[in-house]
């Protein structure tokens, strides 16, 4: 999804949240590390870089937040659950994205040989893929951007997505009440196409 524009845009938008991460304080010495969960779509995995691993948006702010005073002899482990393609209803599909995280988080809390390797950080990049569907052949989008039936599609899947989102935010906020969860905001998905 997108081009090569994207995921540097959405690395950059990710690194401007960081002194928000850092200003979260700094504990003493941990016996074990903590970790940060990215949840979402090709953005999140790193689509459009030659080394998703090292080179997403994921793995940069990962790399600075190790670097910070929070981090850098604690560590922190990334656990990237995002998946290419993947829409805000796939996060909520049993044994999907969300369900794989509240089970590292419920794990990591249950561990009783260390409360420090908690998930401290959730990242969640979603919804272009659920826009992205206004742009298929069946759409009414497709052919008239600006008329009623595509706007009233534009607003179901905004809706859906709202919807979705809720869910997941209120999944992840009982299972981690202490963990910084940020909501990635997306580019525009249609720049660049007139509409």
């Amino acid at each position: 999804m997108g081009r090569l524009l994207s995921p540097p845009l959405a690395a950059f938008l990710f690194l401007g949240l960081l002194p928000s991460l850092l200003a979260l304080g700094t504990p003493a010495q941990a016996a074990e590390t903590p970790a940060y969960i990215a949840l979402g779509d090709s953005l999140a995995f790193g689509v459009g870089v030659s080394d998703p691993s090292n080179g997403g948006y994921v793995a940069l702010a990962s790399d600075v937040l190790r670097k910070s005073e929070r981090y850098r002899e604690r560590g922190l482990q990334v656990i990237n659950l995002a998946a290419p393609g993947a829409t805000s209803a796939d996060l909520l599909l049993p044994g999907g994205q969300l369900d794989s995280a509240v089970k590292e988080i419920t794990d990591r809390q249950q561990d009783t040989s260390s409360a420090d390797d908690n998930v401290e950080i959730i990242s969640i990049d979603i919804g272009g893929n659920d826009l992205l569907s206004l742009a298929s052949p069946d759409s009414p989008c497709f052919s008239d951007s600006t008329g009623a039936p595509c706007l009233q599609r534009f607003g179901a899947v905004l809706a859906g997505l709202q919807d979705n989102l809720k869910a997941v935010l209120q999944r992840l906020r009982e299972a981690a009440p202490d963990a910084g969860i940020f909501v990635i905001d997306l580019y525009n998905p249609y720049s660049g196409t007139g509409d």
